[in-house]
């Protein structure tokens, strides 16, 4: 739910619920559920897409509205507001536009869970610490929209939702921003003497002079809220409107700590400070505020800090998040937005910039908003945020897939992030892969192949190209910036695939990235755990558990494993759990049938037979066990079933014990029963499972397992050798030093001193942004800032001297990265080359 819901308005949405009811199809894709709430402008309800089933909340404006002067403006305005914002604590607004009988509507993200004024009538006066964090989380929120120069102007606890994240977690979510200012827009919408806002949080300017107000209303507001969370009691009250309104203008509150004693004085200064009368008494910026605030936390138990973002440099604001313009009089029915689009390509390699610079001057000289990040984001000190919030924005994400693009790891995290947004919003951003410049091969076989499979192409040849390839994704996400749907979208009309010119004949090193075959030169053997696995594959009920950090070798052990089994009859199904969705791993039943679905697919076995055999009487586990028995089982030959990125099932811990737990049920079936002796599983992780499972039920203690070690120094100089150098073993030292052995840095290091790089070069450059492991290092760093518990626990161990005690669950999630090594209980830095870049970026706090 994203509305107030408080206000009971029955007349104004009466017509509405009438022809709204549940089970009508809206827009011809969404189911209505029920009615999640009404107010003064409309009707609020639930309902499911069809084909992706998520729920979203969508919003319509009553028709008894519609007629009034400003009604239409400011719910356009609320959508113009909301979607521009990109902080996991505003709410996302997806769409807006008319139904086809005229009503204005928004689709919204569903919320579960209630709002704060809901919260403070069920619980009364919250601690301290609790509320500190929910007023951090909505500074969040509105330091952001400060930033892209909006201010909310109706702040008030019921505009503050207390939503369920997937994990369970609260997370607060600022809603509602239909009375919110935009610097520079009219204010012709509020009219002369008309009250904006909410009275008990309204700060006198908002009373006196609504259309002059700035961000410090803003505060005003929150500090109310600040007020009202740890006392229960509003701090300006009245017997009625004027009398409320008479207390905000010329009365002074009674301090928090004359109703709660333990209150600290400190708190009592910042909240006074909030409600001065006079606007330069207050703090001068939402971030000047949060910092009071979080000031706090030493007073409070463990009050995570959340991190303000910056005001951007005005130059740049519109290049990351550009405004929706006002609808023309050709279109009067839809709001028609400037198409913005996210180039991703592998940045550090000057033939990749140049392909992504002709496509942003073609781009912006179609008219549509490009971005892209070496060119919009130079200099700016928290990247990570701009291209975080960029990404969020976009219409479309335009993927220069290069043979450097197809092995970058930052390319292909920008990949994920742009799939899962598209997956959630139903298809924005529109994402369009181009082959830049392929060889005969060069569309298959990569590393981000099998995530692609889905999706329409085009191949860049040379500029020629360009235009045609803009043309198309203009077409396909429309001129009003929404992905035209799958049944009228335009079949792509791009260039073909043409030879590349002849080059002159050399050896042609193998980039370093992704999965590496046991016949490439480049393959490094581990042989006597490669042969162990190949015995216990055959092996009746077999299991075999792959770990070790990421880019250790984990997936190409996998693979050979796989193989193997093939060659001796064996049907083999290999599943990465990187491609399901956030919302099927978060679902024990979903997750178990779409297992179910997907193993029968690779099997080519009829999918329908998943209907057939399922019957919810006996639960998820017993179907899919059932489904495995009698359908998938019997057939020619063993099956091996290899889960790869297993960790994916610790986002949801209450999912993972289930799913695990019946892994390990499998397990022991294949050891005594028929036809479960023809399983066998090979499950590959980087790390242990950091919520403790029943000894009995866990897969992590049975089987054979195969943790993949670093390379030592005499696997590093043999593959040096193959790579036609000369390396000494003091060279190979100096080497191991930086990198450690690990298989994906080493063997980006040794790629380039092949081509000519020298060690000395390689040295002092390795831990740069201009350097050879630039990619890696930044994807790192873009990990650890999207979690910052995580980034803390990062920066404390690159800056220590000594080991460093962490939690259980933070230890382990830097062991999965690679960032650490476990020293007993405690972690050190996993190589020099990490403590060197990051010591830079993530400095010790004062």
């Amino acid at each position: 739910m994203a509305c107030d819901a408080s206000r009971d308005s029955k007349g104004v949405a009466t017509v509405l619920e009438t022809a709204i009811h549940p089970g009508a199809i809206l827009l011809g894709k969404y189911r209505v559920e029920r009615a999640l709430g009404r107010g003064g402008m409309g009707l609020v309800v639930a309902a499911r897409h069809i084909e992706l089933r998520e729920l979203f909340a969508i919003k319509l404006l009553a028709p008894s509205r519609e007629d009034h002067p400003t009604a239409v403006s400011r719910f356009l305005r609320e959508a113009r507001a909301a979607a521009r914002l990109t902080s996991e604590h505003a709410a996302r607004v997806y769409d807006v536009g008319r139904l086809d009988d005229g009503t204005p509507f928004l689709v919204m993200e569903y919320l579960d869970g209630d709002n704060l004024d809901a919260l403070l009538r069920r619980r009364g006066a919250l601690p301290l610490g609790e509320a500190v964090r929910l007023v951090l989380e909505a500074c969040d929120a509105i330091a952001e929209a400060h930033a892209i120069g909006i201010v909310h102007r109706d702040l008030k606890p019921s505009n503050l939702f207390l939503a369920r994240r997937h994990n369970g977690r609260p997370c607060l979510k600022v809603i509602d921003f239909g009375v919110s200012k935009q610097s520079g827009e009219s204010e012709r919408l509020t009219q002369t003497g008309a009250i904006v806002g909410s009275p008990h949080c309204m700060s006198p300017e908002q009373i006196r002079a609504p259309q002059t107000v700035d961000g410090r209303s803003d505060i005003w507001a929150l500090g109310v809220i600040l007020y009202l969370l740890t006392t229960g009691q509003e701090p300006f009250r009245g017997g009625s409107l004027p009398g409320v309104i008479h207390s905000v203008l010329n009365t002074q509150p009674v301090p928090p700590s004359q109703l709660r004693p333990e209150l600290p004085p400190a708190f009592d200064e910042v909240v006074a400070r909030c409600l001065r009368k006079r606007l330069e008494e207050r703090y001068a910026t939402i971030e000047e505020f949060a910092a009071a605030v979080r000031s706090l936390a030493g007073l409070v138990d463990e009050t995570p800090p959340i991190a303000m973002p910056e005001a951007l440099p005005s130059s740049r604001i519109s290049d990351v998040v550009e405004p929706i313009l006002p609808a023309s009089s050709e279109t009067p029915s839809t709001l028609i937005t400037e198409l913005r689009v996210f180039i991703s390509c592998r940045s550090d390699v000057a033939e990749d910039r140049q392909v992504a610079t002709a496509f942003h001057e073609a781009l912006a000289a179609a008219g549509a908003s490009p971005f892209f990040a070496p060119r919009d984001v130079a200099g700016h000190e928290d990247w990570t945020r701009v291209v975080s919030q960029a990404l969020r924005s976009c219409d479309a994400f335009l993927l220069l897939l290069s043979p450097h693009a197809a092995v970058s790891e930052m390319v292909a995290a920008e990949f994920d992030m742009a799939r899962q947004l598209a997956a959630r919003s139903g298809g924005r951003p529109c994402i369009l892969p181009v082959y830049v410049h392929p060889p005969d091969d060069q569309a298959q076989g990569h590393p981000l192949q099998e995530r692609l499979q889905d999706l329409e192409h085009a191949f860049w040849n040379d500029v020629s190209d360009t235009p045609l390839i803009v043309k198309t994704l203009l077409e396909r996400i429309g001129r009003r910036g929404v992905v035209l749907p799958a049944q009228t979208q335009p079949k792509p009309t791009v260039a073909a695939r043409r030879p590349a010119p002849a080059a002159p004949a050399k050896t042609q090193l193998e980039l370093p990235g992704g999965i590496v075959s046991a016949r490439s030169p480049c393959y490094v053997a581990r042989p006597s755990l490669e042969e162990a696995c190949l015995r216990e594959v055959v092996k009746p009920g077999a299991l075999i558990r792959i770990r070790g950090p990421r880019q250790m070798g984990k997936t190409s052990l996998m693979m050979g494993i796989m193989e193997h089994a093939a060659q001796l009859g064996a049907r083999t199904v290999t599943i990465n759990l990187q491609l399901a969705d956030a919302a099927i791993l978060a679902d024990q039943a979903r997750f178990l049938r779409w297992l179910c679905a997907v193993v029968t697919r690779r099997l080519k076995l009829p999918v329908q037979r998943i209907d057939e055999l399922w019957d919810h009487i006996f639960g998820a586990k017993d179907n899919c066990s059932a489904y495995f028995e009698e359908h998938l089982l019997p057939g020619a030959g063993p099956l091996v079933l290899a889960l790869d990125h297993v960790d994916r099932l610790f986002e949801s811990p209450a999912t993972a014990e289930e799913i695990l737990a019946l892994l390990r049920a499998w397990h022991e079936m294949g050891k005594s029963q028929s036809p479960w002796h023809d399983l066998r599983l090979v499950l590959v992780y980087s790390t242990e499972m950091y919520v403790p499972l029943n000894i009995n039920r866990s897969p992590f203690n049975v089987g054979l397992p195969a943790v993949l070690a670093e390379w030592d120094a005499d696997m590093v100089q043999d593959l040096a050798q193959r790579h036609g150098l000369t390396l000494g073993r003091a060279d190979i030292d100096q080497l191991m030093g930086l990198l450690g052995g690990h298989p994906h840095l080493v063997r980006i290091a040794l790629y380039h001193l092949a081509g000519g790089m020298s060690l000395a070069d390689l040295m002092k450059t390795a831990a740069t942004d201009e350097g050879l492991f630039a990619d890696h290092l930044k994807h790192l760093l873009w990990q650890l800032q999207s979690q910052p518990e995580l980034c803390e626990a990062a920066r404390h161990v690159m800056a220590a001297t000594e080991p460093v005690r962490l939690s259980t669950e933070l230890s382990f999630k830097l062991v999965s990265l690679g960032l650490v090594r476990l020293q007993g209980n405690e972690v050190i830095p996993g190589r020099d080359l990490y403590r060197r870049y990051l010591a830079m970026r993530l400095p010790a706090r004062g």
